[in-house]
């Protein structure tokens, strides 16, 4: 590590430069003022962090809702498979629902009437 440290020193100090001092290296630089440049990088990605764990947050309440209501909808679907099913049956028979695809019983949960 010493090694790559010291052939990389000029590009990772210019680096190191932008991101703890962006507004330009204090002429006299002290270690303390190192110190304080890398607490505020770190509390600028803890606050980063923080926002995109909130986000997530957030979007995996919406995610659990939108479940939900999927799965509210594919229940009515298949209500809506079987009386149309039904209604083929009484008024042409079991070959005419048959003939439009419905064979069997309608599945439950109906996710894989929608997949198919």
């Amino acid at each position: 590590m010493g090694s790559s440290t010291e052939v990389n020193q000029q590009k990772a100090g210019e680096v190191l430069d932008r991101l703890l001092f962006p507004d330009g290296v204090p002429a006299n630089l002290t270690m303390g003022q190192v110190l304080v440049g890398v607490a505020k990088v770190a509390e600028k990605n803890a606050e980063t962090f923080e926002a995109a764990e909130r986000f997530l947050a957030t979007e995996r309440s919406e995610d659990r809702r939108r479940r939900v209501m999927r799965d509210d909808a594919l229940a009515d679907l298949r209500l809506v498979l079987i009386k149309a099913r039904g209604a083929i049956v009484n008024f042409w028979g079991e070959f005419a629902a048959q003939d439009v695809g419905f064979v069997g019983t309608t599945p439950a949960p109906c996710v894989s009437v929608v997949a198919a």
